[in-house]
This record gives C-alpha cells, structure tokens and sequence, in this order.
C-alpha cells in the first residue's frame, strides 16, 4: 500500500481541479507527424489530438463541457498544463501536442505524458507578456491576441505560448490568471478556461521595455535641453551683433550732400540720426586721450595747406589758379612739343 500510495503521489497531477476520473498515459509527438487532420491550426493553438477510444471512456462518464485536461510529463511531474482537445483522429496510444507545448513540459518526441480530463473555472482577467518588442510593433496588437487566443481553450499562469500573425511567430508569457466568483470576488487561479468567455485582457511590456523608453526620454530631455542652450547662446550672439551694429552705426554722423551743390530730396528717409556731434573742432569716429594729441597736430598742420573744417565736407567746382602765359617768340619759354605737322597724303600745290 505504501508502494502505491507513493506512485500515486508522484504521477498524480499537480492540479487542484475537479476530475471526472479520464485519467490515461499516451506517448507524446509533435504534430509534424500528424497524417490527418488539421495540422496547422493544432500547431498555431493550445489543443491536443487524442485517439477514438478517448472520446468513447468518456462518453460513459460524466464531463463538463468543453473538455479541458491536464497534460503532465511522468518523467517530471512538476512540469504540467492545461489545454483543450480539437479531435480524436490520433492513433492509439498517441497524443499530439503543438510545438510549443512540448517545450513547456520539457518533452521529447515518444515520451510519456499523463492525460486528465478535469474541470476550470471561467476567466475573469489574464495578464500576458512578450517576449520580445516586435509584437509591440504590430498595429493592433490586442486585436491580435483576441483573435489568436481563440484557438486556445486555456491558459495556465506560468506558461510561454506561441501565437503566429503574418507568417512569423510571438512567443507570449501567461504572468497571472484569475477568476470571478458568484458574489464578485476574484481570485487568483492556477489556469483558467477561456472558452465562449468574456475577461480582461492586461498586455504587460515587454522585458527592458520600460527601462528603454525611460533612457530614451532622458535622452530626449537633455537633447531639448541642449537645444534650449544652444539657442540662448544664438539669441545673446544676435543681441551682441544687434549691439555692436547700433554702436557702429552711432560712430558715424552728419549728413550727405550731392556733388553738384544742390538740396537731396527726402533727405530724412535716406539719412540715419547719429547723435551730436563732439564739442571739439576735431570730429573722429573714435577719439581717445591717446591719439587727441596726434589728431589735433594732424590737423593744424593741415589746415596750413588745405583750409577746411573738419566735420564738413563740400565739394566744388575745378578753377584754373594759374593763367596762361603767352608765347613771346623767345628761346627762353618751355615749349613741351614744337616742329611742324605733316600730311600722310601728298600735298596739293595750289
């Protein structure tokens, strides 16, 4: 009895879940080996193929419907779970499983596997998790998911399923399953059925996905923040341009006056205000203590030559100082050119 009592702890299932007494072993195979039946939607979903005389022992017992059973590995009972049936087509002896399921139990092709009808509760709220962000790239993707899950009966806490869309597949983590009683408590469940039910979907993010959108804004923060430096530093270089260039403008002063001596016309549109001029005879655009000396030296010795005022500046008309002296025939005048002109032609003698 102790010899028994020990196997049958050991090869029991580790769910808590209601049996119906379907309890039989079968050797597990990928559904690659699968001769009929339809083998892709067995491979993109959470169902097994059982073999006829499975349907028929059931058929004299009493099951809750939709058929939900409990797969566990013998050869490692902590590795178990649940899932649906989609036909009874397979050969006897034989179960398949998708691709995926047989990596959750660690199993290899031929390996035994213990098969338990039992009885879920209804799914109130599932949270899932990928693996990866490129689900996350996808336009919809809860859309996705609420059309993928369909080929699923259950889902088991703990569980790394497979979901296919446009020709490539998302590997998908169950985190927590939970189901709502009659009186509205909802409690925390190992696995749940999620056949013609309504619960809540939580999509969790992927692994280091918050982490990077938390790097990537702290690098968009201080990206702005460098732009905001950068543009204080062209603003104050266009103030000291804008600075220096009224500066430039106020060295400068006075008025213009036409060649010719007459008034311009809209003078004050043309002409930019400067302020008054310095007191002093002498007006330079920069006069300092150290060349006031020198420029007014400059100046006076200037005005020896040249009588102007600085600050002014007219423009007259060329007059001819010096007369023109007359040629009296002697040998003492400067002539520049002298001597007689000739015709390339021939001259006519008249």
């Amino acid at each position: 009895q102790f010899f028994f009592f020990f196997l049958f702890e050991v090869f029991a299932p580790m769910s808590n879940y209601p049996s119906s007494g379907f309890r039989h072993s079968y050797r597990a195979r990928s559904t690659v080996f699968l001769q009929s039946g339809n083998r892709e939607e067995v491979e993109h979903g959470g169902k097994i193929v059982l073999p006829p005389s499975a349907l028929q022992e059931m058929a004299t017992m009493t099951c809750t419907y939709p058929l939900m059973f409990c797969v566990q590995n013998l050869g490692q009972p902590q590795k178990f779970t649940h899932c649906g049936v989609i036909e009874f087509v397979a050969e006897e002896d034989i179960v398949y499983l998708p691709h995926w399921m047989m990596e959750t139990l660690f199993l290899d092709e031929s390996q035994r596997v213990e098969i338990t009808n039992i009885t879920l509760p209804v799914a109130s709220f599932a949270q899932i998790q990928p693996h990866t962000e490129d689900f996350l790239s996808i336009a919809n993707p809860k859309a996705v998911l609420e059309r993928s899950l369909k080929f699923f009966s259950a889902l088991t806490s703990g569980d790394s399923i497979v979901i296919f869309y446009n020709n490539k597949e998302y590997v998908i983590s169950v985190i927590a399953v939970k189901h709502k009683d009659r009186t509205g408590n909802e409690t925390e469940q190992q696995a749940v059925s999620i056949v013609e039910c309504d619960f809540q979907l939580d999509l969790k993010a992927p692994p280091g996905y918050e982490e990077k959108l938390a790097r990537l804004k702290q690098e968009k923060e201080q990206k702005t923040k460098l732009n905001e430096h950068m543009q204080e530093e062209e603003d104050d270089d266009e103030e000291e341009d804008e600075n220096a260039h009224k500066q430039i403008a106020s060295s400068f002063f006075g008025q213009g006056v036409r060649l010719d001596g007459k008034m311009i016309k809209h003078l004050q549109s043309h002409v930019v205000q400067g302020p008054e001029a310095p007191s002093t005879d002498i007006q330079h655009s920069i006069v300092t203590d150290s060349n006031l000396e020198d420029l007014q030296r400059e100046a006076h010795a200037q005005s020896k030559v040249m009588p102007f005022k600085f600050g002014r500046v007219t423009m007259q008309k060329a007059r001819n100082t010096a007369k023109t002296k007359k040629s009296n025939g002697d040998g003492d005048d400067n002539v520049t050119f002298s001597g007689n002109g000739m015709a390339l032609g021939k001259a006519n003698n008249k």
